[in-house]
């Protein structure tokens, strides 16, 4: 999130927070996929400590979307994918220096939590059968 390079220029106490709202049609299969809604928060803090020192704290979701099939075992492409669901959240402390009226040094650190499922199917076009016998 780019609030790192504006923060010193906020005056006071800054709160944002913004939720979109994201559906998914895949373009190649759209009527063998699931409708789903995905909801990826993005939300800031800024406080100015004095004239020159503001400080920052963002929370983010960049990434989160997943892919999953109506009937995963009959789907054509089922060995290649069943399920793909990817989320990932961002936290970023942030502070920003005022070296002039017109310039700003900002710097931030990024906390990052990312998650990912992934399912397929196994192709076993037969299965091995051996018998042993044992003589003793």
């Amino acid at each position: 999130m780019e609030i790192i390079n504006g923060i010193n220029f906020l005056r006071d106490f800054f709160v944002l927070f913004c939720l979109k709202i994201v559906s998914k049609n895949l373009l190649l299969f759209p009527k063998e996929t699931k409708d789903q809604l995905f909801f990826p928060p993005n939300a800031c803090l800024t406080f100015q400590a004095n004239n020159r020192v503001s400080v920052g704290l963002v929370f983010f979701a960049p990434f989160g979307l997943a892919t999953e099939w109506k009937n995963p075992d009959t789907f054509s492409g089922h060995y290649i994918s069943q399920k793909a669901d990817l989320k990932s959240f961002y936290l970023s402390p942030e502070i920003a220096v005022r070296l002039s009226d017109n310039f700003a040094l900002a710097a931030g650190v990024q906390f990052v939590y990312s998650t990912v499922e992934l399912k397929n199917a196994l192709n076993q076009p037969f299965i091995l059968q051996t018998a042993i016998n044992l003589t003793f």
